[in-house]
């Protein structure tokens, strides 16, 4: 394996595909280039970068700086570092991968629009292709999801709790739909004999089905899967790693405030201002009802991975477990974030804090530097080699993580080997928002109906 020391200065991506790959060594300005990885990293359909490195790339110091790490850690809760272009802005990366710029793919999109040639869905590992359409038209013939298009934010006039519970109204109604609410399920498997999916539950009684859609977090649906390559399954999905946050909601008699709230939705902080806060919504402004009552109602956010307390130089660390247990410290920096920020120093009328130990899902890439992980230390002209990771059992496990998009490649290979007919739902995987499981939902029942025997 040779070794060139050079400036980290591409011009292009750095992809695994043309076997290319980084190992920071020491400052921030030093890498190393290292050739011949093509015995270590296979390729994978597709190649992935950070966010922050794309941005540094495409788009300059204050994209990559200010805007694209607010509205990062507006939507995933995580750092630009870590989180990978293609999965989390899947149209910026699609617009470089065909078109080779951002501006020219723009241009293009703008076109095809005019011309009606617009393809819908195409460059997004959220969407299936073959099924985007038929959504797309669901979408547009229905009126509240037409409505729903020409407004920039919507929720439900009690919640979002509101969703759930329509749905479990709807169903409850339907003649062949048995609903188990609050039952836990303790194993998942496959039986080759029947084609169909054992459910064990804890209190020891077994379902069977012909398909499951589970909607469960990565996290919770690695451990209960069982046959051929559960362990391997295990790791792949355990290794979606789940970012805490924090709200605290405050509520005040508009009246007792020195000035109005700006009418906006609200503000997001990069982590470069440094600064103990994600944001801060203006509930009362993006929905007037609340302030048709008298009310200013705002909801400050907190948290995030471990890296972006670490960039913001955060007092508490909602991954630490003991920091997760001190609500009342929480609430401190929300009313001095508000105090400082907005110039509220009236006392509220609510202060809710809600404290979430893994809520948003972390599309993770391996991206400007590789670990090795090594038996010693080992020297190569002059520099120290040594392994910095801890969870890693082996080196080419590591290796492979080139991204979230690869990682979800492995996934639904390993779940075609072990568990057939299954479809994987919810935010772990294609698209963290509301919308998108939605979305990825109705995909993934038209494709199993459309595999289903027609009958007469």
């Amino acid at each position: 394996m040779s070794m060139i020391h050079e400036p980290f200065t591409p011009a292009r991506p750095v992809t695994s595909t043309q076997q290319r790959a980084h190992l920071q060594i020491g400052t921030s300005t030093s890498h190393w280039r290292i050739h011949s990885l093509s015995l270590l990293v296979p390729d994978v359909e597709d190649d992935d970068e950070s966010i922050e490195h794309f941005a540094r790339r495409r788009l300059g110091s204050y994209v990559s700086n200010v805007l694209l790490p607010a509205l990062t850690i507006g939507i995933y809760g995580g750092s630009t570092r870590h989180l990978s272009i293609r999965s989390c802005f899947p149209a910026l990366y699609s617009l470089e991968r065909e078109h080779g710029s951002i501006v020219r793919g723009m241009l293009a999109s703008a076109v095809g629009q005019v011309f009606g040639r617009r393809r819908r869905g195409e460059g997004s590992p959220s969407v299936v292709a073959e099924h985007a359409d038929s959504y797309c038209k669901w979408r547009e013939s229905d009126d509240m999801a037409k409505q729903a298009k020409r407004t920039g934010v919507f929720s439900f006039r009690d919640g979002l709790q509101s969703l759930p519970d329509a749905l479990v109204s709807y169903l409850s109604r339907q003649p062949h739909v048995q609903l188990r609410r609050d039952t836990r399920v303790a194993a998942l498997e496959y039986t080759t004999a029947t084609g169909r999916i054992n459910v064990l539950l804890h209190d020891n009684s077994l379902l069977e089905f012909d398909h499951v859609f589970s909607a469960l977090p990565a996290n919770k649906l690695g451990p209960i899967i069982r046959g051929e390559n559960d362990g391997l399954l295990y790791e792949e999905l355990s290794s979606v790693r789940f970012a805490p946050m924090a709200i605290v909601n405050l509520v005040y008699e508009t009246a007792h405030l020195s000035h109005p709230m700006p009418s906006a939705f609200g503000y997001l902080v990069p982590p470069i201002e440094k600064q103990p806060i994600l944001g801060v919504v203006f509930e009362s402004a993006a929905f007037p009802t609340v302030a048709d009552r008298g009310l200013t109602a705002i909801t400050v956010m907190l948290g995030g991975d471990s890296t972006l307390a670490a960039e913001q130089g955060a007092s508490l660390d909602l991954a630490s477990q003991a920091d997760l247990q001190q609500p009342d410290a929480l609430v401190t920096i929300a009313l001095d974030a508000v105090r400082q920020h907005l110039n509220i120093t009236a006392k509220p009328l609510v202060v809710d804090p809600s404290i979430y130990p893994a809520a948003m899902p972390q599309y993770t890439v391996l991206d400007d530097f590789v670990l090795l992980l090594l038996h010693r230390p080992c020297r190569h002209r002059g520099v120290s080699l040594a392994c910095t990771c801890t969870h890693v059992r082996i080196c080419e496990q590591w290796l492979i993580q080139v991204g979230h998009a690869a990682r979800l490649q492995r996934i639904e290979r390993l779940l075609a080997q072990t568990m057939p007919s299954f479809s994987l739902l919810g935010n772990s995987y294609h698209g963290i928002g509301i919308n998108d499981c939605i979305r990825n939902a109705h995909i993934a029942v038209s494709r199993y109906l459309q595999q289903q025997p027609q009958t007469q």
